[in-house]
């Protein structure tokens, strides 16, 4: 995908390049790699999927941007689907906060500490789905660098809706990372009661997800 921005003239636009993206590329194929393992030894168990899930959403992103900006930005479409991948580029980043919050809220027994925490549980599946669907239905351009695009999904909902819904994807964006300190705050009540096994369990994947979500927001387009 690179090398087809080079050639459109537009080497700016060339994302994945060694020097920005090579934490976030070691970050996802760590997280996908360990996921798929768990994935095929407990099926059952969520936190797999959840780690197969981030290394696979992060390198999509990646991927969706420089799509999109073949089309909508470097001119060399059309290009079947571009509009939707700009959105997905977007909005798709609130899929890794979620995931790291889930994975540290239910590590390492694959559910929350206690019955007590499933409405937060609820609360923050439902957060990023409902944050995405309300930057879809915007009217307003999309974020840079998709800062002369409207999502294919936008409604002429009038001034006092949209600011409704920047309201709602403001407030829902928020939990969602949120609930990566929430997730983090988790594990204390878990260390408390752990016992030396699970202790170890627990530093490793908080070690883990840390080190995803910081390789996560290091990773810019490249300038």
């Amino acid at each position: 995908m690179n090398e087809l921005l080079r050639r459109a003239g537009r080497p700016d636009l060339a994302e994945l390049t060694l020097g920005d993206t090579l934490p976030l590329l070691l970050a996802s194929l760590s997280s996908a790699t360990v996921g798929a393992v768990l994935v095929s030894r407990r099926s059952r168990h969520p936190v797999g999927w959840l780690l197969l899930g981030l290394g696979v959403s992060l390198i999509a992103l990646g991927l969706a941007q420089d799509y999109a900006s073949l089309d909508l930005l470097a001119g060399a479409g059309p290009l079947p689907g571009a509009r939707w991948a700009a959105l997905f580029s977007d909005t798709g980043w609130v899929l890794w906060p979620a995931a790291i919050g889930f994975i540290l809220l239910l590590t390492p027994t694959g559910s929350p500490p206690s019955p007590r925490w499933r409405w937060w549980v609820w609360l923050t599946a439902a957060a990023p789905l409902v944050y995405i669907l309300a930057e879809a239905l915007e009217r307003s351009p999309m974020d840079p660098p998709f800062g002369s695009v409207v999502s294919p999904m936008a409604l002429s909902l009038g001034e006092p809706a949209e600011t409704v819904l920047r309201v709602v994807d403001w407030i829902a964006a928020l939990l969602t990372q949120v609930a990566i300190l929430v997730g983090a705050g988790s594990r204390i009540v878990r260390f408390r009661r752990a016992q030396p096994r699970e202790r170890l369990q627990l530093r490793w994947v908080a070690l883990a997800a840390i080190l995803a979500g910081v390789a996560a927001v290091g990773w810019r387009p490249a300038p």
